[in-house]
This record gives structure tokens, C-alpha cells and sequence, in this order.
């Protein structure tokens, strides 16, 4: 069992407060943002993930070993903290620690480093998302996305020359874009720290009465929210498998969507998930790490106080999704500079 002074060792280090803040993106972040009926949630969790793990390449004189043990540690708090995540959620942290550690490590441009990292990140997100949808659909989901497609420039009387494969494009293309902008971002964000530390010097401190707007809503609220999601996504669900259905004349199609589908579904939430889930639980209880794990989570309360006060800073709103993602890299410096001042 490592020493209380070991432990305060661990909490005042860069890696340490930076690992803390990675978790509380992954765990806690996207909640919020949900909370907040913000827009492109999942891009902006992924863009946060991809600067936190610049910012410990960064500030690392191993770059490969530091990413890899604090995407470890990531995944464990993930599977405590969020146990119903799906297995792609946990693949897609594991992808993120695992590129960032090689390309950090072998690349020593770090601007270059940062932009193929960033842009490497984003595509994987956009493209898992499909393959997801393929593997669980077949080819029927691309030909429903044809058909609807081909219907709404119908009815826009845009012709019917279009098909779902432009769609695609767009949609990755808006992933390869922002990827290049995170990169540009994280490329210059060590020559943006002083400027950082300036404004945080000079904003008042965070304190624990101030929160973040519309998260703390009352029980009813969240049940009501609750309700209503499930009957979205259960309407939804059984729109894409109708559609599916009768995307030809043949009846069976029913029965090869819902068989393909729920097969998938079941492979991955009730086999794959199961057993990554206890993979991870045997490395969390080593002492170290169940050490660990238990101070990062303790560390939440403070971060989301933290990420309430840069969010006043950056005057966050709902219209300006980006500016959340700004929080992020005042927080970021924010934790730096409280290393820096435990050191001096």
C-alpha cells in the first residue's frame, strides 16, 4: 500500500492532474453537455480528449509510457464511473491513449505530431460510428440512407442524382476539418500558455457556489427527461428498422434487420462489454491503481467547479459550441500552473 506521502506525490504532478482532468472529460464532461442540450457533444468530448493528451506529451519526458499508464487509469475510472458505457466508447479512449503514446513518441515536431494526432483521432471517431452502424445494419442501412437521401432531394425537387456516399463525405469531411483546427490548436498551445496564465491570474479564483447553469435540475426534471429520451430513441429505433424493412418488396428483409441487429447488440453489450469490463476490473485492483482511481474521482468535485469558472471566463454560450472546447485549454493551463506553484 503506497504511503500518504507517496499519494500527495502523485496528486502534485503534471501527469497526475492532467490524467484527473482526461477522466472527468470522459466521465463527466459529456453529461454536462447533455445537460446543456449542447450541440456536437461528441465532438467536442473527442476534442478535449486529443488536447488533454497533447498537454501530457507536452509536459512529458516519456511520452509513450505517460499516455499509455494514464489511458489505462482512464478506462478503469470509465468502467467504475460509467459502467453502462458501450464497448465503442471504451475503444475509442483505448485508440486515442494508444495513437497519442505512438505518435508522440516518435515524432519529435510536436506541431507535426499534434496535427497527424488530431486529424488521426477525429477520422477514427467519424468512421467508427459508421462501421458501427454497417456491422450492425448490413448493407441495408446504406441503402436506407440512399433512399432517404434521394427522397428529401425529391421533395426539394433537386433530382435524384445524389446517394447516400456524398452524404458520407460531408459528414467526414466535417470530422477532417475539425480535426485540422484542433491540430492547428494544440500546435500552438505552449506559446498560448503565458497568455493563459495571465488571464487566469487575473480572474477571480474558482469557488464551490458557483455552478454550471441548467445542470443542477430538480428530480422531476430529470425524470421527465428521462422519459422523453426513451421515447425518442425507442420511436427512432423502430423507424430505422420499418424503413429498413421495406426498403424491397420482399417481407423477410424484416427478419434479416432485426435478426442482424440484435445479434450485434447482443455481442457487444452482453458478451464484449462484459468481458472488457472484467479485463479492466483486475487491473484496478492493484493497489496503485485502486489508489489512484479513488483520488481522481475525488478530484471531480473540484474539476467541475473549475470547468464552471473557465466556462465564465471564455462567457461560454450555447450558439459559440467552440468556446467550451476554449474551457478546456483554460483548465488545462489551470492545472499546469497549479503544479508550477506547488513546485515553487
Amino acid at each position: 500500500m503506497p504511503s500518504s506521502h507517496q499519494l500527495e506525490l502523485d496528486k502534485s504532478t503534471t501527469w497526475f492532474q492532467l490524467t484527473a482532468l482526461w477522466a472527468f472529460v470522459e466521465v463527466v464532461l459529456g453529461g454536462i453537455l447533455h445537460a446543456l442540450r449542447m450541440p456536437f457533444t461528441g465532438v467536442l468530448v473527442g476534442g478535449a480528449a486529443v488536447f488533454i493528451i497533447g498537454a501530457i506529451a507536452l509536459h512529458s519526458k516519456d511520452p509513450f509510457k505517460d499516455i499509455i499508464r494514464s489511458t489505462g487509469i482512464v478506462l478503469i475510472v470509465k468502467a467504475g464511473a460509467s459502467p453502462h458505457s458501450p464497448f465503442p466508447a471504451y475503444l475509442a479512449v483505448a485508440f486515442q491513449g494508444f495513437s497519442g503514446a505512438m505518435i508522440f513518441s516518435l515524432m519529435r515536431d510536436f506541431k507535426a505530431a499534434a496535427m497527424l494526432f488530431s486529424l488521426l483521432a477525429m477520422l477514427e471517431s467519424a468512421l467508427q460510428k459508421l462501421l458501427t452502424l454497417t456491422l450492425m445494419y448490413g448493407m441495408a442501412f446504406w441503402d436506407a440512407l440512399d433512399s432517404f437521401v434521394m427522397s428529401v432531394l425529391k421533395s426539394l425537387k433537386m433530382g435524384n442524382a445524389h446517394n447516400a456516399n456524398e452524404l458520407v463525405l460531408i459528414y467526414v469531411f466535417v470530422y477532417f476539418f475539425w480535426g485540422i483546427f484542433l491540430g492547428y490548436r494544440l500546435a500552438g498551445f505552449y506559446k498560448r500558455l503565458p497568455h493563459l496564465f495571465q488571464v487566469l491570474n487575473g480572474f477571480n479564483k474558482p469557488h464551490v457556489d458557483y455552478e454550471i447553469p441548467g445542470v443542477n435540475r430538480n428530480p422531476n426534471q430529470r425524470i421527465f427527461s428521462s422519459i422523453v429520451f426513451w421515447i425518442v430513441y425507442i420511436i427512432l429505433l423502430l423507424a430505422m428498422v420499418i424503413s429498413l424493412a421495406y426498403l424491397t418488396e420482399d417481407k423477410q428483409n424484416l427478419f434479416y434487420v432485426v435478426l442482424r441487429s440484435s445479434s450485434v447488440t447482443f455481442l457487444l453489450f452482453l458478451v464484449v462489454n462484459p468481458l472488457f469490463k472484467v479485463y479492466v476490473r483486475k487491473g484496478s485492483q492493484k493497489s496503485k491503481n485502486r489508489q489512484l482511481v479513488k483520488l481522481i474521482t475525488e478530484d471531480f468535485v473540484v474539476l467541475r467547479v473549475e470547468y464552471a469558472s473557465c466556462l465564465k471566463i471564455v462567457n461560454a454560450r450555447r450558439l459559440y459550441f467552440w468556446r467550451y472546447l476554449l474551457a478546456i485549454e483554460y483548465l488545462i493551463a489551470l492545472r499546469i500552473q497549479k503544479v508550477q506553484n506547488q513546485d515553487s
